[in-house]
């Protein structure tokens, strides 16, 4: 995974006045417009923050609509459950689970949910920018390594 941050040489301070334009959302489709992480109606956009463990190889691509993010926390539930899948409450390790994390502008400070491999996988395959998809054996984690 590899973060757009770096890409366009984007700092925390002007992430909240990113706009988006002529964007999708990652699960429907649905065309966005506005800015990222303000109020835009069903039209307004979430950015997210994936990473396998390690907050290092994150991925900022995933961009859901309000309608499709609203269905997601309804499914997922509250943020910041520790160590639990957050879809089968499985116990999971930091490095040991996927992570996912609301774009709120301010990096360190987002809500998170952490999930077991099998239903990580489930959530990244939703995303239309997954192709092809994957196998639940396809996805590395931090702790699918050796320790340097």
């Amino acid at each position: 995974m590899a973060g757009n941050l770096s890409r366009h040489g984007l700092h925390a301070a002007t992430l909240a006045r990113v706009t988006i334009s002529d964007l999708r959302c990652d699960f429907c489709g649905r065309l966005l417009a506005g800015s990222a992480w303000l109020e835009q109606g069903d039209s307004g956009a979430i950015r997210l923050f994936v990473h396998p463990g390690d907050p290092l190889l994150r991925d900022d691509q995933p961009l859901l609509c309000r309608v499709c993010w609203a269905e997601l926390r309804v499914q997922i539930g509250d943020p910041d459950r520790a160590d639990v899948c957050a879809v089968c409450d499985s116990a999971v390790t930091y490095t040991a689970s996927l992570h996912i994390l609301e774009m709120t502008g301010k990096i360190g400070e987002a809500p998170g949910w952490q999930f077991c491999r099998e239903h990580g996988v489930r959530l990244l395959n939703r995303f239309r920018f997954i192709d092809p998809k994957m196998a639940v054996g396809d996805l590395a984690l931090k702790a699918d390594f050796p320790p340097r």
